[in-house]
């Protein structure tokens, strides 16, 4: 069933449509959280969760997506696991403020309309493989890779939290980098 198919059918109140529109991003959209999180946050609140709750908002809120097209689809999924997580960094930040440590979250959704229909949609087919991918690998292998990638971390904040050496780190990282390489060369 085509994405305009199943969006169609979704939106007349068909359930099963809308759930299997939500599970093809729930991988794109944990990273997502994971990332907007942070890892500090992402220690004490499963990046699923907040996936799970924004999914739920969008369910509720089905009525107010206006889009037609699959990239617009991602966006609006995007902007609401952004809220969520945001919502959640606002909750366990309160009364800890320091503005030296405040971070943006990741623009990494865009709003929708921000680039051509086409281009978002070629976007998002990127990313949905690159998830898969990031899923597929060993934990360990995994939280180096979006350690070093999303959130710039130096080997040795990494090594300490794997239990490892910084040298040990690098070797997981080279391995991880050639086994995310294999995978996505796979899924072309």
């Amino acid at each position: 069933m085509s994405f305009e198919q199943q969006l169609s059918r979704g939106r007349a109140g068909d359930r099963a449509a809308l759930e299997a529109l939500f599970a093809r991003w729930r991988p794109l959209l944990r990273l997502q959280a994971n990332q907007a999180l942070g890892p500090d946050l992402s220690a004490r609140v499963d990046p699923s969760d907040v996936v799970q709750e924004a999914l739920a908002r969008a369910f509720e809120d089905m009525g107010q997506f206006r889009g037609i097209s699959e990239g617009e689809w991602v966006a609006w999924l995007q902007t609401i696991v952004a809220h969520q997580a945001g919502r959640l960094r606002r909750f366990h930040r309160a009364g800890r403020r320091d503005p030296g440590r405040e971070a943006p979250l990741s623009s990494s959704g865009g709003a929708a309309g921000s680039a051509s229909p086409a281009a978002a949609v070629i976007g998002a087919e990127e990313a949905e493989r690159l998830t898969q991918a990031l899923e597929g690998l060993p934990g360990e292998m995994r939280e180096v890779i979006v350690g070093r990638v999303f959130h710039r971390e130096p080997f040795e904040v990494l090594a300490r939290r794997l239990g490892r050496s910084a040298g040990a780190a690098r070797v997981l990282w080279t391995r991880a980098l050639r086994r995310l390489r294999t995978a996505l060369d796979e899924a072309r």
